[in-house]
């Protein structure tokens, strides 16, 4: 490995998250300890499903917090209150997961004590279900009114959708890019027309159908295995990543206004890293962490999908940049130079 591409541990541990487990599924303790050591690291740790007690907002006397920064809105809805929102990095809509892909949850009427039901508002020993659907989301639409509601409850706070590969996950996928979502998780495979007309997405899935990131003018996307045909057609902005086992992916690749190229710079490699990472936090996914406990063999395996003039627009844009200028001058400067 070269040494440059090696990153400060600081730089590392701020790509750290828990996994998304809730207040009632793990006791006080364990879930307190775990955001306690995610803000120690400058990790996130994420309350799941069950809340979060407002007490745990406020930093504690010897400057440790308990507050997890990622919160969570699933169809229970258990604890969502403004004070809740307001008081997140992240806020994850947890649409499906992959232990239980659309089929909800429950935590059994014995471990809903008096301090769980405290955090939940509900009433103790009585089982609480989290629905299989959010019952206030049956289109696309619907989705895109919680995410403008929860952007207008914390407009500093980056909105998440998490999702499970079913039939017709690329179209759902889609619409959460139209629908102003900051980042989709997906553990599995996509269908046809992932990530079209993306406009600023990040988003990794493990396979796409046919016209993947079709017009896609902006974002990152990962694919961590085969796409189908006619991939990247009318893509004008931002970057996919796609790994290619087979050494075939320039085949199903509509080449016109793209090009194809190896992950040669240093930034590339941490992207594809760090999306791959917060992939497995979020979806558990196997292939996710192969990848990353076997770089060095995975890197050369990736293909990096950028169009033409979007490449030559951004290393402009970053030349100036580095030249001090300010980046209003530096984006005007560009587009008067592309003008001409």
């Amino acid at each position: 490995m070269n040494i440059d591409e090696v990153e400060s541990v600081e730089s590392i541990c701020h790509r750290f998250k828990t996994g998304a487990m809730s207040y009632g599924s793990l006791s006080q303790e364990a879930h307190e300890c775990l955001a306690i050591a995610m803000n120690r690291i400058g990790g996130k740790s994420n309350t799941g499903e069950g809340g979060e007690n407002p007490n745990r907002f406020a930093p504690l006397p010897n400057g440790d917090s308990k507050r997890s920064a990622i919160k969570q809105v699933a169809s229970g809805r258990f604890d969502v209150t403004s004070n809740y929102l307001v008081n997140a990095d992240e806020i994850q809509i947890k649409i499906a997961q992959g232990v239980k892909p659309g089929e909800g949850g429950q935590l059994p009427g014995g471990k809903v004590y008096p301090w769980i039901v405290e955090c939940r508002g509900t009433t103790a020993g009585i089982g609480l279900i989290s629905p299989p659907p959010h019952h206030d989301i049956y289109f696309i639409e619907d989705l895109a009114e919680l995410i403008h509601d929860l952007k207008n409850a914390n407009p500093r706070a980056r909105i998440s959708v998490k999702l499970v590969s079913e039939v017709g996950v690329g179209t759902i996928a889609a619409g959460i890019v139209k629908a102003c979502a900051d980042v989709v998780l997906i553990s599995g495979t996509a269908g046809e027309r992932f990530c079209i007309r993306n406009s600023g997405v990040n988003a990794v899935v493990e396979g796409v159908g046919d016209h993947g990131c079709e017009y896609m003018t902006g974002g990152t996307v990962v694919i961590l295995g085969r796409t189908g045909r006619n991939f990247a057609a009318g893509m004008s902005g931002g970057t996919a990543y796609v790994l290619d086992m087979q050494g075939d992916f320039a085949t199903y690749c509509n080449k016109e206004i793209v090009l194809l190229e190896k992950l040669k710079e240093i930034g590339d490699s941490l992207t594809v890293k760090k999306m791959l990472l917060q992939h497995a936090e979020h979806t558990g996914s196997k292939l996710a962490l192969e990848i990353l406990d076997n770089w060095d063999e995975y890197k050369d395996k990736f293909v990096k999908v950028i169009p033409k003039e979007y490449k030559i627009v951004t290393q402009k844009l970053n030349e100036y940049l580095q030249q001090g200028m300010s980046a209003d001058a530096a984006t005007l400067k560009v587009f008067e130079e592309v003008k001409s």
